[in-house]
């Protein structure tokens, strides 16, 4: 179960464990993977492994009759996920002051905002609904050109937790899990279950209403949603005045409309549903982000949420509704896939458009066995 951590306590930690493990610099030596040429000024995004994979069983009758597996049953939850950061630059570039943060708004969903409200600030700022911030002082956190560092959701080899949720869900009494992603060897985890990982910090998570969300004194899992938003930032202030900002949240004081420096009510309606609420979030300026990446089903996407930073969307599979209604028929299809950022040859493609800038590929960290 995800430990309970505050933010104040969040904002001191100082993690200064070094994870000994190869290089994870890709598949393109350095000397191709940034040149003179290239034209990123900040770390980016380079992949993202979010479906998850899958095990493979089979039934009494199959095994009885010498058949091999008929299903694969996808799992891992919010854990065997990752995301991997890269230095596309010339010269040594730091996490340090850097966090990971979700857009509040999903880009399949969206939202009717309220007239009062500036359209400004949905094309200046996101809008996020969590904040990790990268641990302090960690020898990980300086990249050399061409390095990158893979953030996992949990630096774990998943194959307890899904032998046991397998064997309270199904009857099948054989089962293989060599698909599984192995990621103890993981730079950094984004929940806390590995112990010689690092991990980033909770910094920031709302959910609700409830004063605790405002407090930070509870922090969900951070999982990669396949309709979601996904910002790499580097804090152009420092964490105490952000914190600050963020403790200033008033939850009751929900009628105004007071603009905080960086937090602020949100109203908005959602016509399909016939309601409409008040939510606040934790806006962070364009300006101190190094890279959205927006992740949606092409069938499914409704919005762009913020066209300054990302023109587009991109998915492993781009019907979503294919994937909502035969989820278990297209484990062998997507599962084990990643959204990986393209290489011309001399840099990371980066044109603030998913759609091109990305391309659907087997998980640079998967290995078969």
């Amino acid at each position: 179960m995800k430990k309970l951590i505050t933010i104040a306590g969040a904002t001191l930690l100082v993690l200064t464990v070094a994870l000994v493990g190869c290089r994870r610099d890709g598949d393109a030596p350095d000397n191709k993977r940034q040149t003179s040429q290239t034209e990123a000024k900040d770390l980016l995004i380079e992949e993202i492994f979010y479906f998850g994979n899958y095990h493979i069983g089979r039934t009494q009758n199959e095994i009885k009759e010498g058949q091999p597996a008929s299903w694969k049953e996808g799992g891992t939850l919010y854990y065997n996920k990752y995301i991997k950061v890269t230095n596309p630059t010339s010269k040594e570039l730091s996490l340090e002051g850097m966090g990971l943060a979700i857009s509040i708004y999903n880009p399949d969903d969206k939202p009717e905002f309220a007239t009062s409200i500036a359209k400004t600030i949905y094309t200046d700022s996101l809008a996020v609904s969590k904040l990790y911030l990268f641990p302090k002082g960690d020898p990980k956190n300086v990249l050399k050109p061409g390095e990158s560092r893979i953030i996992a959701t949990a630096a774990l080899y998943p194959v307890e937790k899904e032998r046991k949720r397998a064997s309270e869900e199904w009857e099948e009494s054989e089962l293989d899990f060599s698909a599984l992603l192995d990621l103890t060897g993981a730079d950094y985890e984004l929940n806390d279950e590995n112990d010689n990982v690092p991990n980033l910090v909770p910094f920031y998570d709302f959910s609700g209403f409830t004063e605790g969300d405002f407090k930070g004194e509870y922090f969900s899992e951070f999982n990669i949603m396949p309709a979601t938003g996904i910002a790499l930032v580097r804090l152009g202030t420092t964490s105490e005045e952000l914190l600050e900002s963020i403790k200033a949240i008033d939850p009751q004081n929900k009628k105004t409309d007071k603009k905080g420096k960086y937090t602020r009510p949100v109203s908005y309606s959602k016509a399909h549903s016939n309601y409409s609420e008040i939510s606040w979030a934790l806006f962070i300026p364009n300006e101190w982000i190094t890279d959205f990446v927006v992740i949606c089903a092409k069938d499914t996407n409704k919005w762009i949420i913020n066209a300054k930073l990302d023109k587009s969307y991109k998915s492993i599979n781009m019907k979503g509704e294919e994937a909502a209604n035969n989820m278990y028929n297209l484990w062998g299809k997507y599962a084990g896939k990643s959204i990986v950022r393209k290489y011309d040859g001399k840099k990371l493609v980066d044109t603030n458009d998913s759609s091109l800038d990305f391309e659907v590929k087997e998980a640079s960290l998967y290995k078969k066995k």
